[in-house]
């Protein structure tokens, strides 16, 4: 359907056209009339005109009306506007950051993992960039490898088609040891035992104390099928950290961390206090789920609890495991102290500071804003300054 109307100044006469016949003066709208859709349209015009209060000169077979200059054409506008179907906006990408799962430590404290981001899409087929939050500074890629602290974590992924993000993907990842490992304190000595790892060349035996829980030292190393370690160059009355690592073709598979605390009393009953030697997670993002698994070790084998003593409000810690989790709200440095007990009036204490910033704004795509020379000669050199610009500032 089609309509043309008057220019300024002239007087007003709508003529409209629709499949063979022709509306307009003399003209006859015996075919328009067939069809309801042109009847309904061709009612309403006639009500906007006459509600607003346009003198009606005439009315003939032609359908004639005479109104101000210009106004049938807003009118008009407005119609084609409502009657026609609304404008399909572009779909939201996205976001799917892969299954939940464990890996083995291949690190004293922490696991490589390389993260899973390929399911995400754009229903538009537009190209992505990937955001990944948790306990590592935050990253892109489809697929980045990253480091995963012991115990279980939740990785979070938005994805951005270059004007709106994605809702937020989250996945459970956990850095497990792939062997238990058990210490006996004799008097000026720590006997290590474990079970021999399948493929295993040698075994890489690390140490640590109190001063520095979290920092292992390679101590010495064993080829010996039978899995056993003794540790001569303690000092009696300290407790060490231990942890064996199972090289088999120079990949590294870590067993768990084990305690022990030699002493010069060869049936001693004194309760010794466990140790923290998880290194905190001391950075976050609003409105992007925060984890910390805080692990100890105990000497003595005593079961374990923990609690926050002081933090955020909202965040919380299963006491059974040390697992903390939070959702920040806003943006700030808050002082946060966890505790863990044996039960036997042993404890030991962690203090850190949570640094939450808020999240970067999506990334907009730069534009060519140049003309291209379409045009070359032959045998002459062909040269096109490629301009561009982006709207996020400091992007260049």
């Amino acid at each position: 359907m089609e309509a043309s109307f008057p220019t300024a100044g002239q007087q007003g006469i709508i003529g409209i056209t629709g499949g063979n016949s022709v509306l307009g003066e003399g003209r006859t709208m015996s075919g328009l009339l067939h069809t309801a859709l042109c009847q309904g349209i061709i009612r309403l015009l006639i009500v906007a005109l006459v509600f607003q209060t346009w003198p009606i000169w005439e009315v003939s077979r032609s359908y004639r009306r005479t109104a101000p200059p210009e106004r049938p054409q807003q009118v008009f506008a407005s119609l084609i506007r409502l009657l026609s179907p609304p404008t399909a906006e572009a779909a939201a990408p996205v976001a799917q950051a892969g299954s939940d799962r464990s890996v083995p430590k291949n690190h004293p404290l922490q696991s490589d993992v390389i993260l899973d981001g390929t399911g995400s899409f754009d229903p538009d087929g537009d190209p992505l960039t990937y955001h990944w939050y948790g306990p590592f500074t935050t990253t892109g890629g489809v697929s980045p490898v990253v480091q995963i602290p012991e115990g279980r974590y939740t990785v979070s992924l938005i994805v951005n088609d270059g004007t709106t993000d994605s809702s937020l993907a989250t996945v459970e990842l956990e850095s497990l040891p792939c062997f238990p490992l058990t210490a006996r304190a004799k008097p000026g000595k720590v006997q290590l035992v474990w079970t021999h790892q399948a493929g295993s060349t040698r075994y890489d035996v690390y140490r640590a104390d109190t001063t520095a829980p979290a920092t292992f030292t390679k101590i010495g190393e064993t080829t010996s099928t039978y899995a056993t370690y003794l540790d001569t160059t303690v000092v009696n009355e300290t407790t060490y950290l231990y942890l064996v690592d199972a090289v088999s073709q120079d990949t590294s598979c870590y067993s768990a961390v084990i305690s022990s605390h030699p002493t010069a009393r060869r049936r001693s009953r004194a309760n010794y206090a466990p140790v923290l030697y998880s290194l905190p997670v001391t950075h976050g993002t609003v409105g992007i789920p925060y984890t910390y698994d805080v692990n100890a070790t105990d000497p003595n084998g005593n079961g374990l609890s923990y609690q926050v003593t002081q933090g955020p409000a909202g965040l919380t810690i299963e006491a059974s495991t040390g697992r903390i989790t939070w959702v920040p709200p806003a943006a700030g440095a808050f002082a946060v102290t966890v505790e863990v007990s044996d039960g036997r009036g042993g404890s030991d204490t962690q203090s850190f500071t949570l640094t939450v910033a808020d999240m970067a704004p999506p990334n907009s795509a730069p534009s060519i804003t140049s003309t291209p020379v379409t045009t070359a000669t032959e045998g002459q050199p062909y040269s096109y300054d490629v301009e561009a610009s982006d709207p996020d500032p400091g992007d260049t």
